[in-house]
Formats: structure tokens, sequence, C-alpha cells
């Protein structure tokens, strides 16, 4: 861990959740520490959500990330939750000047103002915390394996397809809020030659969608296990692909389609029962 630089305000930040939700929080971060002139450390933790190393989808930050796969530090820095018996909290309430759970952080407004006097903090989130209407992703950028497998899909894209992103497995908003009709719907009402890019964690809904618009539905193989480096990794190339397309289809409160238009700098429009 980095030991703060005289005034200089340090902070160790835990992005948390998937691979959205890990995304918008550091970015989140990078332009709150830009903006207090702070030292920057991401503490990339592995978890049942997010299953590889940073460096194993994105290219360095500006700021240093941590690989923290060793146990002192899961036991140390990481977030106090059952899993851990809360024991990190007795060590960075000792450590860190002020503490902020992604219990706090992201779910309600905080002045930060206090950065100008507080040297070391230690923050995690799962949300954009810090100014969200701003928020911006070119600072992610796909290693070069990804980014090949994204352009090798992008560059036989037609000149108008539209994006849809469907979330089933472990989002009980999306699945009640999101159904398949809703997305059926739209399907039906689009020109019956548009293609559309579809990237779901169901593979009974990818054959179900090609099942009834056939070649209309364009989508790639991929491994949908988030707990793996392999399924992260698809996922990435999932998510850029999305931002390539016209717009998004995507569903309700999922960051993962959110991100994407953010990506791409494209509409994004959730889906939902009226």
């Amino acid at each position: 861990m980095h030991v703060s630089d005289g005034n200089k305000p340090y902070i160790y930040f835990v992005p948390v959740g998937g691979l959205g939700n890990r995304m918008r929080a550091i970015e989140s971060a990078v332009r709150l520490a830009d903006e207090y002139s702070a030292s920057l450390e991401i503490g990339w933790f592995q978890d049942w959500g997010m299953g590889c190393r940073f460096a194993d989808i994105f290219q360095p930050l500006t700021c240093k990330v941590l690989e923290e796969t060793g146990l002192l530090h899961k036991y140390t820095l990481d977030r106090p939750r059952k899993k851990n018996l809360f024991l990190p909290a007795l060590y960075e309430y000792c450590a860190f000047d002020k503490c902020f759970s992604e219990f706090v952080v992201g779910y309600k407004d905080i002045d930060f103002s206090f950065l100008k006097e507080t040297h070391k903090v230690w923050m995690a989130s799962c949300k954009a915390f810090y100014r969200e209407e701003e928020a911006h992703f070119e600072m992610f950028r796909p290693i070069e394996e990804l980014q090949t497998q994204i352009n090798n899909v992008v560059q036989q894209f037609p000149a108008q397809v539209i994006g849809m992103q469907i979330r089933r497995t472990d989002h009980i908003t999306a699945i009640q809020s999101s159904p398949t009709a809703c997305f059926e719907a739209i399907m039906e009402k689009l020109d019956a030659h548009t293609k559309v890019y579809l990237a779901t964690d169901d593979e009974h809904e990818k054959q179900h969608f090609v099942q009834l618009f056939g070649d209309r539905i364009l989508t790639r193989e991929s491994t949908l296990e988030r707990g793996s480096k392999k399924g992260i990794q698809d996922a990435v190339i999932e998510m850029y692909i999305l931002a390539a397309t016209n717009r998004i289809y995507g569903s309700k409160s999922s960051s993962f389609g959110q991100i994407a238009a953010k990506i791409g700098n494209i509409e994004f429009i959730e889906v939902q029962n009226k």
C-alpha cells in the first residue's frame, strides 16, 4: 500500500460488484482524485462476479491498480463483510483517517471537501458516486487481444445495427421489470431488415430470439460464467460490441448496457413494463 506523501491526500479505493459496477465506481474515484490532487490506488479483489485480474481485461490506468490476491490484504484492505468476518474493518479504521463502505458511497451525497485536510482515506463502492452526470469511460481500453476480437465483429456490421442487452441470471429488477415479451415487442416494431446485436447472460434467451427472428439477430459464442477469466473477458468484448451499435435497448437498472452506451456515446433506452 502507498504511504501518503506529505500533505497530498491518499485514497485506497475498492470497486465492488461485476464489470459495469466496477467501471462506473472506478471512473468516479479517478475523477475525485484528480479534482483533489490525491494519490489514488485501486484495490482489485477478485470475487464471485469478477473472476479475473484487471490486467486481463484493460490496459493500465493513470492510477495504480493493485491486483490484491494475497490473504493478508483480503483480511486488511478488502471491504468488511460476513465472508471475511468483517476483520478488515479493524485494520482500516486504525490505518486510515476516514473510511466509507459501499453502503455509504454512492447511496447518498458526501461532501468530499474533507480531502483538503484528510490524508488517508479508504473507500469502496459499486456505484458512480461523484458527479455521475459527467461520467466518461475513455480511460478504459481493452487489452489488445480483446480489442482485436471486438474489431473482428464490428467490422462485419452493416451500416445500421441496433444493440439489445438482456440481463437475466442475477438481477431481480432486470428480470421482473424487463421481461422477454417487452424485447420481443421492440423487435416486432423495428424494420424487418434491421439487424440487432443481442448481448445476454442467458443462453436460452439468446436461442429463443434466434429462433423467433432468425438472421436478424447477431450474436457471438461467449462464456457466461462471470467467476472465470474467460467469462469476464467475453463480457468486456460484448460491452464494447454493444457500444459500436447505433442505440441500445437494455434491461432496467443494469449498468452493463448503460455503460456500453456511454462508451459509444449512443442512446440507451431502458426497457420495462408499462
